[in-house]
Order: C-alpha cells, then structure tokens, then sequence
C-alpha cells in the first residue's frame, strides 16, 4: 500500500502498517518476505499522525492518532477505544511510539 506512516513487528514475526489520512487509515497485515500487504482492517479517523506499536505483554495493536488511542485484537482486528493517560493534550501529530513495559508506551509528536 502507498502512504504506510507506522509499522510493527509482533514477536512472532507478524508484521503490520497503517496508513494515514491520504491513504485511508487502513491496517495491514504486511508478507515480511516480498512486502506484499492484506488490508485487515479500517481504523478510527483521527485525522493527524497514524502510529501503531505492538505490546507483546497482551498481546494487541495500540494505534495512535490526534485525539484517538484504541487497541486491536490481532485475531479479529477488532478495536476497542481507550483513553489515554498522562501528558498527551498537546498530542498533535503522533510520530513514533516504542512499547517500555509495564503496559506503558512512549508516545512522541
């Protein structure tokens, strides 16, 4: 897909992008092998800044966007709306996002 603005690996090897507002918001599922990708789900428009980083603790996608925090099943790629805790009203265009444990990320603008 053109426009990816986030990948992750899941620890099994499993690799996922999302694009972002020019393109759709649009997870995929990503062949690490020959880059070839399978649209699995539509995300919550949140305009600005699509991320998305894996926790290997629970096992889910935790996608980003301004204003909007959801985590995603990697079965089902069901979302489900969370709120978002901490410093994260200036939040404007997410860029970068690495999970530090502790069911804790670093989010970055």
């Amino acid at each position: 897909p053109g426009g990816l603005s986030s990948i992750t690996f899941a620890p099994n090897g499993r690799l996922f992008g999302v694009t972002g507002t020019d393109a759709g918001h649009s997870l995929y599922k990503i062949n690490p092998s020959n880059a070839s990708a399978t649209s699995v789900a539509t995300l919550t428009n949140g305009l600005a800044g699509q991320i998305i980083a894996f926790n290997p603790d629970d096992g889910y996608l935790y996608h980003w966007t301004y204003q909007v925090f959801e985590k995603i099943d990697t079965v089902g790629y069901v979302s489900t709306s969370i709120s978002m805790s901490g410093n994260y009203t200036d939040l404007n265009e997410p860029f970068g996002a690495v999970y530090k444990g502790n069911g804790s990320f670093i989010v970055n603008d």
